[in-house]
């Protein structure tokens, strides 16, 4: 996927799609009360996904800085571009 916005913040990501940004895939209870307000909608209520099935997700988690060490950025350029190759 590309596009002009990219957010790895869960609550970013709601905001986002609120103001119509796009659609974003997000826990139900995040914005349970969001669709019950009628501010977000279902557009795929027949699927389900879950944080459990890990075969088609990965995370670096590091903490958010100015300074990023080098060693850190080669690793996640490293990472991003081995399981972009992987199916």
């Amino acid at each position: 996927m590309s596009g002009r916005t990219i957010i790895s913040n869960a609550i970013g990501l709601k905001e986002c799609a609120i103001v119509g940004m796009g659609i974003a895939l997000l826990l139900h209870w995040l914005i349970e009360r969001e669709i019950e307000a009628g501010k977000l909608i279902k557009i795929l209520p027949n699927y389900e996904v879950t944080a459990t099935v890990f075969d088609t997700s990965a995370w670096l988690v590091y903490p958010c800085c100015t300074y990023l060490p080098l060693r850190v950025k080669v690793f996640i350029d490293f990472f991003k571009q081995h399981f972009r190759l992987v199916k």
